[in-house]
C-alpha cells in the first residue's frame, strides 16, 4: 500500500531511498532547508530547519512516516548541539 513519507535531508543516500519509494509507488516529500536543484518531478519539496522542532514538525504533518537522512558535521559544538534535536 502506498505511503506518504517525509525524507529528511537530500544528499546521495536520500536520492536513491527517495527512488524507490516513488518507484514502490509512495507520496514522496524531501524536507530540507533549501530547494535541491535537481528536484525530481515525482517528489514533492517542503522548506525546514530540522533545528527548529516546530518547523521539523509541521513538515511532518500530513505523511505516515517520517525518514532522517541529515548529515550533521563531525565537530563536536555542532554535533552535541544539533544531533539531540535531529533526533
Amino acid at each position: 500500500m502506498p505511503k506518504s513519507l517525509a525524507v529528511f535531508g537530500y544528499g546521495p543516500v536520500r536520492r536513491a531511498l527517495k527512488a524507490r519509494f516513488v518507484a514502490r509507488g509512495d507520496r514522496v516529500m524531501v524536507v530540507q532547508r533549501k530547494t535541491p536543484r535537481a528536484l525530481p518531478f515525482e517528489a514533492e519539496f517542503q522548506p525546514a530547519d530540522l533545528e527548529s522542532a516546530a518547523q521539523a514538525a509541521a513538515a511532518c504533518k500530513n505523511v505516515e512516516r517520517a525518514i532522517r537522512c541529515i548529515g550533521v558535521p563531525y565537530d563536536s559544538r555542532n554535533y552535541t548541539r544539533v544531533w539531540p534535536i535531529a533526533m
